[in-house]
């Protein structure tokens, strides 16, 4: 068995842009209905951040002074496919 790891470095979002642009035609991207951890979608964003919850133990810290979970969902959902 062989593991790979790699470290990336990300210092803005134009970074994460550039490697989002750099993942196969294969690998698709998360959508905000999607869910992170398993193939569920979901009819809109606070199901998902339920089911997420629920079933996976996902949770946002601070979640109040969360300004944009719409933001945060695309931008873990660009992460994943990585």
């Amino acid at each position: 068995m062989t593991l790979t790891l790699f470290r990336v470095k990300l210092d803005s979002d134009a970074d994460v842009e550039s490697l989002a642009s750099e993942a196969s035609a294969n690998q698709q991207i998360l959508g905000i209905k999607d869910c992170l951890f398993c193939s569920r979608k979901l009819p809109d964003i606070e199901s998902n951040v339920a089911h997420m919850s629920k079933a996976h133990g996902f949770f946002v810290p601070e979640l109040p002074y969360l300004s944009d979970l719409e933001g945060l969902l695309t931008y873990l959902g660009k992460m994943h496919s990585f």
